[in-house]
């Protein structure tokens, strides 16, 4: 639905402000499509990447508010975060190569836990679980599943 009139996107926009204060993260993300507010939609994505630490829920929304939005420079905010994501990445993928080349001057095996640890510990310590689904499902998580990842 696309919401021409102003003073209905701002009443959609004023309850997903309400919704996202007390917590209701997803039907605060609802309200945001609705009215198509992308400041909104990146303030959830925060909240995902820095709060939540769960950067595949935020890289998800970032590149929507990308695609969507020319607006008042939330492309451009978007576009800085996804290439934050993609920093943090490549110092993962860096380490584990580096913890690859150790293995064969101390003869230790790299294990799986050891590179976990390292995509942990970029990652701020939390879990971060990977959706390949469509751009929504990613943030359809029940809120209480997002609660066990801390």
């Amino acid at each position: 639905m696309d919401y021409t009139d102003k003073k209905e996107r701002a009443l959609i926009i004023r309850k997903g402000n309400e919704l996202f204060n007390k917590g209701d993260i997803i039907l605060a993300y609802k309200c945001y499509t609705m009215a198509k507010y992308y400041a909104g939609i990146e303030k959830i994505a925060d909240y995902f990447f820095y709060t939540k630490q769960n950067a595949a829920k935020g890289i998800v929304l970032y590149k929507q508010i990308v695609q969507e939005d020319s607006n008042m420079g939330g492309n451009e905010r978007a576009k800085k975060k996804l290439d934050e994501a993609a920093l943090k990445i490549v110092e993962i993928i860096r380490k584990w190569n580096k913890e690859d080349n150790s293995e064969f001057n101390a003869k230790e095996e790299v294990t799986l836990e050891q590179k976990k640890k390292y995509l942990l510990a970029a990652a701020g310590k939390h879990k971060i679980k990977f959706h390949t689904k469509n751009k929504t499902s990613a943030i359809k998580d029940k809120q209480t599943n997002d609660n066990t990842t801390k």
